[in-house]
């Protein structure tokens, strides 16, 4: 009920009306096993990704963060019921380190993160509070706090997307896009992830004004991913040759 107040930075502060969105893509399958491979999730290897690509951002604004909050939204349901559907989610308030290399950042929050999310089980509190903030909405009082808020940087949902093919009129669907509008107060972008087809798709929604290097922040993203998609390309090629074989042999 209350976090500590995340360190100020550019990435906080009064947030235009308008929305520009970035797409960036990944293997899925190679990046869960650079996940696995350093001990965490998927989840885990793009918020170690994300918070590279902001420090990048920073950087050039001559700004340093070493750790970044992020609000990560979590279910807090574990069964569900024919009298009980839809989403149960909370927000999970997540450290993040900022500097070094990727898979370095992963090993150290993955730990973190799974310890984390076992608190968020059970009731939400935006669930259970659900009637009081909808009269805190009506008053405008949401607003006004979300329009100051200082307790994290920026926010990441990542959705497993329909494990099997999807078609539309007969038509093959062969990507997803995930797209998202809504009051974020000062918060100046966010980040929507969602699996499907064998592809990680991350969306990034920023304010244009306050974040004219989305297209930057995009492309740093992607090597962020890409670096971790290649530490696992690499532990392959080392436990080839560990085993004896060169690489592009027939496995043994």
């Amino acid at each position: 009920m209350h976090p500590p107040r995340a360190e100020p930075c550019s990435l906080l502060g009064r947030r235009g009306p308008r929305n520009r969105f970035a797409v960036v893509r990944t293997d899925l399958d190679r990046l869960r096993a650079a996940a696995h491979g350093a001990g965490g999730t998927v989840n885990d290897a793009l918020l170690a990704a994300i918070s590279g690509a902001l420090h990048s951002v920073l950087a050039g604004r001559g700004e340093s963060l070493p750790t970044m909050v992020f609000a990560v939204m979590v279910t807090a349901r574990r069964t569900a019921t024919a009298e009980q559907l839809g989403n149960v989610a909370t927000p999970l308030l997540v450290d993040v380190p900022a500097e070094g290399d990727v898979t370095e950042r992963l090993r150290r929050i993955a730990g973190t993160v799974r310890a984390a999310r076992a608190t968020a089980a059970g009731p939400s509190m935006l669930d259970a509070l659900g009637p009081l903030f909808r009269v805190l909405a009506a008053a405008g009082l949401y607003r006004w706090y979300m329009n100051r808020q200082r307790r994290f940087h920026t926010l990441v949902s990542n959705v497993p997307g329909p494990a099997s093919p999807l078609a539309f009129s007969g038509a093959a669907i062969s990507s997803i896009v995930p797209v998202g509008v809504g009051d974020m107060g000062d918060v100046r972008l966010t980040f929507l992830a969602l699996s499907y087809g064998g592809t990680l798709t991350v969306t990034v929604i920023a304010d244009p004004d306050a974040l004219p290097e989305l297209p930057g922040l995009a492309a740093a993203l992607g090597t962020e991913l890409d670096a971790l998609s290649a530490g696992q390309d690499l532990a392959e090629r080392n436990d080839v040759v560990a085993r004896g074989a060169r690489p592009g042999d027939p496995a043994r």
